[in-house]
């Protein structure tokens, strides 16, 4: 059963220990109900919903995220596009999460036209676990693109592979945050 403990954990700035505690529990017990490997029965649903200070619907809600902006088909991202539009969260998402809608025209083998592509945690610099990984990364020149991050051949420049693009070679990049989560809206 999919539930919003781990974002609601984090919102709140709680460890998975912390939490299990104030729900007079143990970590071990908290994970499984947090990942969905229990169930959340009215009395684990009054006890999180207390513990976290939120309403017990809260837990279950999927909740939404901001929808930052667009991606065309070149993996071309432009910001403000939907500037207070909002999109249900996919399962654990931070507070941080946003999304980005495909438009124009799909990224050949990763999203359709109208798909969401979520992304948190930027990083600036760039840090090493987002190498091999789709990433929406900012360049110096002020473009933001949705692209596939691999080492270049000079240490702190990159290769960015994108979908029905060309790729581009030894590239600065003032941050990038890994792709966390792709669907159909």
């Amino acid at each position: 059963m999919t539930n919003n403990l781990r974002a609601l954990r984090l919102r709140a700035k709680l460890s998975q220990d912390a939490l299990a505690r104030r729900m007079g529990t143990t970590r071990t017990q908290y994970v499984k109900l947090e990942r969905g490997e229990r169930r959340l029965s009215e009395d684990w649903i009054r006890r999180a919903a207390e513990a976290l200070g939120v309403t017990p619907g809260a837990i279950l809600e999927r909740g939404t995220v901001p929808l930052v902006g667009t991606v065309g088909a070149r993996g071309e991202v432009v910001f403000g596009v939907s500037i207070g539009a909002e999109v249900e969260a996919p399962p654990e998402s931070s507070p941080e999460m946003v999304a980005l809608q495909v438009e124009h025209g799909p990224l050949p083998g990763i999203a359709e036209d109208g798909w969401l592509v979520y992304y948190e945690d930027r990083r600036e610099p760039v840090s090493p676990e987002l190498v091999d990984c789709l990433c929406v990364v900012g360049l110096p020149d002020g473009r933001v693109l949705v692209r596939k991050v691999q080492k270049g051949r000079t240490p702190g420049l990159y290769h960015l592979y994108g979908a029905g693009s060309d790729p581009i070679f030894d590239q600065a990049l003032t941050w990038a945050a890994k792709v966390a989560w792709i669907r159909p809206r």
